[in-house]
């Protein structure tokens, strides 16, 4: 068996897939058996669809060039964890089969990114990716054709919708980010990210602005991912980050009647929690821009979202046992007045001046 050669060696096409590939190859030789053509091969089922097969010694197999099989890495090729140069976990990636049955009917082959969960859509032909025939036969990475169903014998999966899916900029986007298609989608707030950062964080951002302020993030089960990344999407391309943190930071006022947060980050709730754990790890052109619109929603500079440059003359009172009426009179008479801040009827003092003011008034 390890001299076997195929009768006829086709080529892979640009971002195919290579459980596609080796579909198409057993279509293309007239094998009967998907299961005997990869046995042929030395590999099992699970090695097509996770390529643990050693890919160089399948090409040798094939009588195919070093290097032309669709892989992972750099290259335009399907492997869970791994593709077009990204990382992604394999909970990104479908188990099933899915196609857009438009361009299997225009092109005959498998794309990669069509196995990604993250993508719904074609952006194409603007239809959902179905993984099942009309008829409800199941597309299967073990069918010995790419394009006829086994059950009702149409010559392309029929359609499982009556009506195309809304445009998702998000995950043209990212296709974009893979290198798998041209158009110019870029959007410097993310594209310093890597895409499981940048989904991660489009998620996060969408969720802020469909749910508001909370104390924990919202479960998995209660929203759609799809639609909740379109709208954080939408959000950071359209310079709406500062309006969204407005509300939020508003609202945890109004919950908690704190206007200066020991850690500025906390009057985003859960968000916060999300942006001080980026923030530790590198300081992006996203988080920077969170940041600058968490100070317009304060009322005073951010600079690092865990530490809070302000604090209120009332929580300070608080803190010491002291009049405000009284710390008041100490910030006018050292001379505060230009470097203080009042949001409301409170002021506001630089924290790097409490000593000071301390010193001035008398210990407390």
């Amino acid at each position: 068996m390890t001299n076997w050669k195929p009768p006829i060696p086709i080529e892979p096409y640009p971002s195919e897939s290579l459980g596609g590939f080796l579909i198409r190859y057993c279509e293309t030789n007239g094998w009967p058996s998907y299961h005997h053509f990869i046995r042929l091969l030395g590999l099992s089922l699970s090695d097509v669809r996770y390529q643990k097969g050693d890919l160089r010694d399948i090409e040798r197999k094939l009588n195919m060039g070093p290097r032309t099989l669709p892989t992972s890495g750099s290259r335009q090729g399907m492997a869970p964890g791994f593709l077009g140069g990204e990382i992604l976990s394999r909970d990104h990636f479908h188990g099933q089969r899915r196609v857009c049955r438009r361009c299997l009917a225009e092109t005959g082959y498998q794309r990669s990114y069509w196995e990604l969960r993250f993508i719904t859509r074609c952006h194409l032909h603007g239809e959902t990716l179905q993984a099942e025939c009309g008829c409800g036969e199941p597309l299967r990475w073990t069918d010995t054709s790419l394009s006829a169903c086994p059950k009702c014998l149409s010559a392309v999966p029929q359609s499982v919708r009556t009506h195309s899916e809304p445009a998702r900029p998000f995950q043209e986007w990212c296709l974009f980010k893979l290198g798998l298609i041209q158009s110019n989608h870029s959007l410097p707030q993310l594209d310093d990210l890597t895409l499981l950062d940048a989904i991660r964080a489009v998620e996060a951002v969408g969720l802020l602005e469909t749910f508001g302020y909370g104390a924990n993030k919202p479960s998995d089960t209660s929203y759609d991912a799809v639609d909740v990344r379109e709208a954080g999407f939408a959000v950071i391309r359209e310079d709406r980050i500062a309006a969204a943190l407005a509300l939020v930071v508003s609202r945890y006022r109004k919950r908690t009647g704190v206007l200066c947060p020991r850690r500025p980050a906390e009057a985003l709730g859960w968000f916060g929690t999300f942006i001080l754990n980026g923030w530790r790890h590198g300081q992006t052109l996203l988080l920077k821009s969170i940041v600058r619109s968490l100070s317009e929603a304060l009322g005073y500079p951010v600079k690092n979202p865990e530490i809070s440059s302000y604090v209120s003359l009332l929580e300070v009172a608080r803190v010491a046992g002291r009049r405000v009426e009284e710390l008041e009179s100490g910030v006018e008479e050292l001379g505060f007045g230009d470097i203080t801040l009042r949001i409301g009827t409170e002021l506001l003092i630089p924290v790097e001046r409490i000593y000071d003011l301390r010193t001035h008034i008398g210990e407390w």
